[in-house]
């Protein structure tokens, strides 16, 4: 099972957190969490008999400044039996 968080969330009031797997075109979305100011976030997704896999999770939002922010994780290539 893939698992990421994004821990405290610290200059956003919310932002969407998805877990993502590359297919060889693009990454395509799995799962996707609301976090919140101040309270740690997982997403999770189930990965079970896909073989080895590449990962990344985005997180999407907005700062209590209003700028939109982005960020992606770094790639991990994962076995999943």
């Amino acid at each position: 099972m893939r698992e990421s968080a994004w821990l405290g969330c610290p200059s956003t009031s919310t932002a969407k957190l998805t877990i993502q797997r590359w297919t060889g075109a693009y990454w395509k979305d799995y799962a996707t969490v609301t976090a919140h100011q101040g309270y740690d976030t997982y997403v999770r997704q189930n990965c079970s008999g896909t073989g080895t896999q590449t990962w990344r999770t985005i997180i999407a939002g907005t700062t209590i400044g209003g700028e939109y922010r982005i960020k992606t994780s770094n790639q991990l290539r994962v076995y999943c039996a």
